[in-house]
Protein backbone atom coordinates (compact mmCIF):
# COMPACT_ATOMS: atom_id res chain seq x y z
CA UNK A 1 0.00 0.00 0.00
CA UNK A 2 1.34 3.46 -0.72
CA UNK A 3 0.62 5.99 1.66
CA UNK A 4 0.67 9.70 0.03
CA UNK A 5 2.90 12.28 1.39
CA UNK A 6 0.20 14.86 1.28
CA UNK A 7 -1.68 12.56 4.28
CA UNK A 8 -2.33 15.20 6.48
CA UNK A 9 -2.23 12.13 9.77
CA UNK A 10 0.68 10.86 8.52
CA UNK A 11 2.66 14.26 8.00
CA UNK A 12 0.53 15.52 11.75
CA UNK A 13 1.79 12.67 14.11
CA UNK A 14 4.79 10.92 12.57
CA UNK A 15 7.45 12.86 13.74
CA UNK A 16 6.27 13.43 17.30
CA UNK A 17 5.55 9.88 17.62
CA UNK A 18 9.03 9.25 17.01
CA UNK A 19 10.62 11.93 19.00
CA UNK A 20 8.29 10.72 22.34
CA UNK A 21 9.56 7.05 21.47
CA UNK A 22 13.08 7.70 21.23
CA UNK A 23 13.13 10.10 24.10
CA UNK A 24 11.23 6.79 26.20
CA UNK A 25 13.68 4.28 24.45
CA UNK A 26 16.71 6.15 25.42
CA UNK A 27 15.96 6.28 29.32
CA UNK A 28 15.95 1.99 28.54
CA UNK A 29 19.16 0.41 28.71
CA UNK A 30 18.07 -2.33 26.36
CA UNK A 31 16.37 -0.59 24.08
CA UNK A 32 19.43 2.59 24.32
CA UNK A 33 22.27 0.01 23.94
CA UNK A 34 20.27 -1.58 20.84
CA UNK A 35 19.66 1.71 18.87
CA UNK A 36 23.08 2.91 19.38
CA UNK A 37 24.30 0.13 17.37
CA UNK A 38 21.55 0.39 14.94
CA UNK A 39 21.23 3.87 14.46
CA UNK A 40 23.81 6.14 16.22
CA UNK A 41 27.06 4.71 14.89
CA UNK A 42 25.90 3.98 11.43
CA UNK A 43 25.29 7.88 10.89
CA UNK A 44 28.29 8.57 12.91
CA UNK A 45 30.04 6.65 10.46
CA UNK A 46 28.37 7.85 7.53
CA UNK A 47 29.42 11.24 8.77
CA UNK A 48 32.78 10.85 8.74
CA UNK A 49 32.26 9.52 5.32
CA UNK A 50 30.46 12.02 3.95
CA UNK A 51 33.24 14.77 5.05
CA UNK A 52 35.96 12.94 3.45
CA UNK A 53 33.91 12.35 -0.32
CA UNK A 54 33.14 16.09 0.14
CA UNK A 55 36.30 16.77 0.39
CA UNK A 56 37.79 14.11 -2.37
CA UNK A 57 38.91 11.76 -0.13
CA UNK A 58 38.38 7.60 -0.28
CA UNK A 59 36.39 6.77 2.80
CA UNK A 60 34.50 3.15 3.35
CA UNK A 61 31.94 3.32 6.30
CA UNK A 62 32.26 -0.27 7.47
CA UNK A 63 30.07 1.28 10.32
CA UNK A 64 27.47 2.10 8.09
CA UNK A 65 27.46 -1.42 7.01
CA UNK A 66 27.70 -3.47 9.97
CA UNK A 67 27.05 -1.08 12.52
CA UNK A 68 29.01 -3.22 15.68
CA UNK A 69 32.28 -2.44 13.77
CA UNK A 70 32.40 1.28 14.36
CA UNK A 71 34.84 2.13 11.64
CA UNK A 72 35.29 3.74 8.84
CA UNK A 73 38.26 3.78 6.76
CA UNK A 74 39.81 6.79 5.36
CA UNK A 75 42.18 7.79 2.89
CA UNK A 76 45.19 9.93 3.73
CA UNK A 77 45.65 11.59 0.90
CA UNK A 78 42.80 13.52 -1.75
CA UNK A 79 41.69 11.53 -4.95
CA UNK A 80 40.97 13.07 -8.64
CA UNK A 81 39.24 9.95 -9.30
CA UNK A 82 37.29 9.68 -5.79
CA UNK A 83 36.46 13.41 -6.77
CA UNK A 84 34.90 13.43 -10.15
CA UNK A 85 33.51 10.18 -9.30
CA UNK A 86 31.46 11.59 -6.16
CA UNK A 87 30.93 14.94 -8.47
CA UNK A 88 29.33 13.01 -11.68
CA UNK A 89 27.27 10.92 -9.02
CA UNK A 90 26.06 14.09 -7.72
CA UNK A 91 25.33 16.18 -10.96
CA UNK A 92 23.42 12.82 -12.37
CA UNK A 93 21.01 12.46 -9.37
CA UNK A 94 20.62 16.71 -9.44
CA UNK A 95 19.70 16.28 -12.95
CA UNK A 96 17.62 13.56 -12.93
CA UNK A 97 15.61 14.78 -9.85
CA UNK A 98 15.27 17.67 -11.54
CA UNK A 99 13.39 16.48 -14.31
CA UNK A 100 11.45 14.47 -12.47
CA UNK A 101 10.09 17.23 -10.18
CA UNK A 102 11.57 15.96 -6.87
CA UNK A 103 13.13 19.01 -5.81
CA UNK A 104 14.13 18.47 -2.20
CA UNK A 105 16.65 15.88 -3.57
CA UNK A 106 17.87 18.45 -6.48
CA UNK A 107 18.87 21.16 -4.54
CA UNK A 108 20.17 18.86 -1.66
CA UNK A 109 22.51 17.53 -4.33
CA UNK A 110 23.16 20.82 -5.75
CA UNK A 111 24.44 22.05 -2.49
CA UNK A 112 26.39 18.47 -1.39
CA UNK A 113 28.13 19.79 -4.91
CA UNK A 114 29.00 23.24 -4.44
CA UNK A 115 29.83 22.20 -0.58
CA UNK A 116 32.08 19.60 -2.20
CA UNK A 117 34.04 22.09 -5.01
CA UNK A 118 34.67 24.44 -1.85
CA UNK A 119 36.14 22.18 0.09
CA UNK A 120 38.00 20.76 -2.74
CA UNK A 121 39.45 23.75 -3.74
CA UNK A 122 39.72 25.99 -0.38
CA UNK A 123 40.87 23.76 2.19
CA UNK A 124 43.96 21.51 2.40
CA UNK A 125 44.04 18.26 3.25
CA UNK A 126 45.38 18.97 6.99
CA UNK A 127 42.34 20.85 7.56
CA UNK A 128 40.27 18.20 5.42
CA UNK A 129 41.78 15.72 7.80
CA UNK A 130 40.68 17.78 11.06
CA UNK A 131 36.91 18.22 9.94
CA UNK A 132 36.51 14.60 8.81
CA UNK A 133 37.16 13.78 12.75
CA UNK A 134 34.61 16.58 13.28
CA UNK A 135 32.02 15.24 10.94
CA UNK A 136 31.27 11.72 12.73
CA UNK A 137 29.27 13.90 15.78
CA UNK A 138 28.41 16.35 13.26
CA UNK A 139 26.89 13.32 10.91
CA UNK A 140 24.66 12.44 14.27
CA UNK A 141 23.20 15.62 13.77
CA UNK A 142 23.03 16.97 10.31
CA UNK A 143 22.36 13.74 8.42
CA UNK A 144 19.85 12.11 10.81
CA UNK A 145 18.14 15.51 10.35
CA UNK A 146 18.33 15.13 6.46
CA UNK A 147 16.50 12.06 6.77
CA UNK A 148 13.66 12.94 9.11
CA UNK A 149 13.15 16.24 6.72
CA UNK A 150 13.48 13.56 3.46
CA UNK A 151 10.56 11.52 5.30
CA UNK A 152 8.28 14.50 3.95
CA UNK A 153 9.19 14.93 0.24
CA UNK A 154 9.40 11.99 -2.53
CA UNK A 155 12.07 10.43 -3.86
CA UNK A 156 12.88 8.10 -7.06
CA UNK A 157 10.22 5.48 -7.61
CA UNK A 158 12.76 2.58 -7.69
CA UNK A 159 13.92 3.57 -3.98
CA UNK A 160 10.39 2.65 -2.55
CA UNK A 161 10.82 5.59 -0.50
CA UNK A 162 7.25 6.70 0.42
CA UNK A 163 7.73 2.46 1.91
CA UNK A 164 11.36 2.51 3.67
CA UNK A 165 10.89 6.49 4.98
CA UNK A 166 8.80 5.13 7.84
CA UNK A 167 11.69 2.47 9.60
CA UNK A 168 14.14 5.22 8.19
CA UNK A 169 11.82 7.89 10.66
CA UNK A 170 12.55 6.04 13.15
CA UNK A 171 16.20 5.18 13.02
CA UNK A 172 16.83 9.10 12.14
CA UNK A 173 14.84 10.23 14.99
CA UNK A 174 16.61 7.82 17.86
CA UNK A 175 19.75 9.17 16.33
CA UNK A 176 18.97 13.03 16.16
CA UNK A 177 17.01 12.77 20.13
CA UNK A 178 19.94 11.00 21.19
CA UNK A 179 22.78 13.65 20.30
CA UNK A 180 21.08 16.11 21.58
CA UNK A 181 20.51 14.68 24.62
CA UNK A 182 24.00 13.76 24.88
CA UNK A 183 25.35 17.02 23.65
CA UNK A 184 23.01 19.27 26.10
CA UNK A 185 24.42 16.80 28.82
CA UNK A 186 27.90 17.51 28.30
CA UNK A 187 27.26 21.20 28.24
CA UNK A 188 25.16 21.35 31.64
CA UNK A 189 28.00 18.80 32.76
CA UNK A 190 26.10 15.96 33.55
CA UNK A 191 27.80 14.06 30.99
CA UNK A 192 31.17 13.63 30.01
CA UNK A 193 32.85 14.03 26.41
CA UNK A 194 33.11 10.66 24.80
CA UNK A 195 37.07 10.72 23.98
CA UNK A 196 39.05 7.70 22.64
CA UNK A 197 37.77 5.65 20.55
CA UNK A 198 35.20 2.87 21.16
CA UNK A 199 37.03 0.23 18.70
CA UNK A 200 40.79 0.72 20.49
CA UNK A 201 41.52 -1.65 23.09
CA UNK A 202 42.72 1.72 24.74
CA UNK A 203 39.01 2.70 24.92
CA UNK A 204 38.90 6.40 26.27
CA UNK A 205 42.60 6.74 26.69
CA UNK A 206 43.38 6.52 22.44
CA UNK A 207 44.53 9.68 21.64
CA UNK A 208 43.66 8.98 18.29
CA UNK A 209 39.34 9.35 18.99
CA UNK A 210 37.52 12.10 16.82
CA UNK A 211 37.60 15.09 20.11
CA UNK A 212 40.86 13.81 21.43
CA UNK A 213 41.98 14.83 16.92
CA UNK A 214 39.94 18.22 17.44
CA UNK A 215 41.74 19.14 20.94
CA UNK A 216 45.05 18.29 19.07
CA UNK A 217 44.20 20.39 16.35
CA UNK A 218 43.64 23.68 18.93
CA UNK A 219 39.87 23.52 19.03
CA UNK A 220 38.66 23.93 23.22
CA UNK A 221 36.40 21.87 24.78
CA UNK A 222 33.95 24.82 24.73
CA UNK A 223 34.40 25.32 21.24
CA UNK A 224 33.69 21.60 20.51
CA UNK A 225 30.33 21.92 22.58
CA UNK A 226 29.70 25.03 21.05
CA UNK A 227 30.15 23.85 17.52
CA UNK A 228 28.29 20.92 18.02
CA UNK A 229 25.01 22.28 19.66
CA UNK A 230 24.83 24.59 17.19
CA UNK A 231 24.80 22.66 14.70
CA UNK A 232 21.93 20.96 16.37
CA UNK A 233 20.09 24.00 17.03
CA UNK A 234 19.89 24.52 13.57
CA UNK A 235 18.94 20.88 12.15
CA UNK A 236 16.39 21.40 14.54
CA UNK A 237 15.00 24.55 13.52
CA UNK A 238 14.82 23.43 9.79
CA UNK A 239 12.96 20.46 10.89
CA UNK A 240 10.62 22.04 12.52
CA UNK A 241 10.18 24.72 9.53
CA UNK A 242 9.63 21.91 7.23
CA UNK A 243 7.25 19.68 9.62
CA UNK A 244 5.12 22.76 9.83
CA UNK A 245 4.76 23.78 6.28
CA UNK A 246 4.19 20.04 5.23
CA UNK A 247 1.39 20.32 7.34
CA UNK A 248 0.57 23.57 5.97
CA UNK A 249 0.43 22.07 2.11
CA UNK A 250 -1.51 18.69 3.49
CA UNK A 251 -4.39 20.59 4.81
CA UNK A 252 -4.50 22.86 1.83
CA UNK A 253 -4.65 19.85 -0.35
CA UNK A 254 -6.95 17.73 2.01
CA UNK A 255 -9.42 21.34 1.53
CA UNK A 256 -8.76 21.16 -2.37
CA UNK A 257 -9.88 17.43 -2.25
CA UNK A 258 -12.98 18.07 -0.07
CA UNK A 259 -14.50 20.77 -2.50
CA UNK A 260 -13.81 18.74 -4.92
CA UNK A 261 -15.71 16.06 -4.14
Amino acid sequence: MTLPFENRKINLWALPSVFVFSWAAAHLWFFDALMWFTSVIPFHEMGHAYTAWLGGRFALPVGAIIPSAALTFIGQERSVFVTLVFWTLLTTISYRAYWQKLYFIFASSLVLLLTSVVMVFAMSNVELGVWISFGGIAGEFWLSAFVIVAFYFPSFERLRWDFFRFPALGIAGFCFVHAETQWTKIKAGLALMPSGSAMSSEGLSDKHGDINRLIDAGWTREQIVHSYLLIGKACLAIIIVVYFWQLHISSEESKTQEQSS
